[in-house]
């Protein structure tokens, strides 16, 4: 329940600061939004009780995926809008959660393993990764002090604050997999996917949040 308050006040709180009748299609998404908070809410509530559900490559597993990879593609939509963060940042962002997506997907014996093993398979993948982050970093190093003052800004606005929030969420999930909260593995595993699937969701609602304020870090690309 602190979890749907907490989406339910982030999304209302972006939504009043913009007096202004909103685009039409800021009006709809914001109600899928909202939808999506209550349906990933209640998906492992009313599942509790049917471990099948929570099982690997399981329904679960596939919708947090899924949320990712929509959160990767709105930091990349992001960083193409002409007011939000300045592209180096978003595009630290977005590989930050690639980066998470890649560890949650696994389609080892499913049918997406001929179309998606070369990307979520394949070693050379990391290889790549750490080749951009090392490019991210160096260039980063090159505007150190404009960047992280883009960072600071944004993670105390409603995206950053979302995208804490799905860190934290991600780490009692690892704690709930070490048997942190339940003894028995069933309950331990359930918790685990429960987590993980808010905190996916929680990092799209900051691609989302990202996207929607661009009046957020307008300014932060000056010196």
């Amino acid at each position: 329940m602190i979890f749907a308050a907490a989406c339910h006040r982030t999304v209302i709180m972006a939504v009043r600061e913009h007096p202004a009748p909103l685009p039409s299609i800021w009006g709809r998404t914001t109600i899928l939004i909202a939808a999506a908070a209550l349906f990933t809410l209640a998906w492992p509530l009313l599942h509790w009780g049917n471990p099948a559900a929570f099982d690997e490559n399981g329904a679960v597993e596939g919708l947090q995926s899924i949320y990712l990879a929509i959160a990767v593609g709105l930091f990349l939509w992001a960083a193409r809008h002409p007011a939000p963060l300045t592209r180096l940042p978003l595009a630290g962002i977005a590989l930050f959660t690639f980066n998470l997506l890649i560890r949650e997907t696994d389609v080892r014996g499913t049918w997406a393993a001929p179309y998606l093993g070369p990307v979520f398979l394949h070693g050379r993948m990391f290889y790549y990764l750490a080749g951009l982050w090392t490019a991210l970093v160096a260039t980063t190093c090159v505007a150190l002090r404009p960047t992280a003052h883009d960072l600071i800004r944004w993670i105390t606005g409603h995206g950053g604050i979302a995208m804490v929030t799905g860190c934290l969420l991600y780490v009692a999930g690892d704690v709930a997999e070490k048997h942190g909260f339940f003894p028995d593995a069933a309950r331990s595993e359930a918790l685990e996917e429960s987590f993980e699937l808010w905190a996916c969701f929680a990092i799209m609602l900051s691609g989302w949040l990202t996207l929607r304020r661009p009046d957020c870090g307008a300014r932060l690309g000056a010196p």
